[in-house]
């Protein structure tokens, strides 16, 4: 994939798989370029244009981005709601289909039995979505306490998975990570073949082997530090 701004001259091609790293070193521009892309992920107009053998992909519908990793939400309503989505089209196919009716007559009945007791005149919904039983139960992600790595790994799975996510972009992350972490990190990468940029405000490290690196330093000037970018 491609993924190009019109703040800077070269575009930045995404490999799957390995750490896309694109560091600006200009705070201005940093902000900005942050900024711009996470309000285009909420659905608003922007600079940034992400593609893929001449397809042009929605950034609101293919892009998320987290910037905040004290409180990464595996249960956003967005995730929730492809969620119940993908589990009402499983319970639909053929080898559950008529356990889902039984499931639903067998609450209407047990209603009816509670109703007889009342004897008042309530009604349901007899036609009521199999979606509304998911919410009922508070069907969810579970959020167990790990690690952050651990944490990235299984968000990006869940929104690569299940909502059709295509890019992820991690905002600052390595600041928060060890060497040995960010070696992780690179390696669930690889296996699980994420899409992932890193954007970060600073580069004063040894680059890694497979990391590709596109820096904008102070000057506006673009470096590459992998000759494959």
């Amino acid at each position: 994939m491609i993924l190009v701004n019109e703040n800077f001259n070269s575009p930045i091609n995404i490999t799957e798989g390995l750490p896309n790293i694109l560091v600006v070193e200009d705070k201005h521009l940093f902000y900005k370029l942050v900024y711009d892309l996470i309000k285009q992920s909420e659905g608003a107009e922007g600079n940034w244009i992400l593609s893929e053998n001449s397809k042009i992909y929605s950034i609101s519908k293919t892009v998320n981005v987290i910037v905040d990793f004290f409180h990464l939400n595996f249960n956003s309503k967005p995730i929730l709601s492809k969620l119940y989505s993908n589990l009402k089209e499983i319970s639909s196919q053929s080898d559950l289909y008529m356990d889902t009716i039984s499931l639903k007559q067998s609450i209407i009945e047990y209603f009816e039995k509670i109703n007889l007791e009342l004897m008042l005149p309530v009604e349901i919904d007899t036609e009521f979505d199999i979606t509304s039983i998911f919410k009922m139960l508070d069907v969810r992600f579970s959020e167990k306490d790990c690690e952050l790595v651990e944490s990235i790994n299984i968000i990006s799975t869940i929104l690569r998975d299940l909502t059709g996510n295509k890019l992820i972009v991690l905002v600052n992350l390595i600041n928060y990570l060890s060497e040995e972490e960010i070696e992780i990190l690179y390696r669930d990468l690889y296996y699980n073949k994420y899409s992932v940029l890193l954007i970060e405000n600073k580069w004063n490290r040894i680059k890694r082997e497979n990391e590709k690196v596109f820096i904008i330093d102070d000057d506006l000037c673009e470096i590459y530090m992998d000759e494959h970018w």
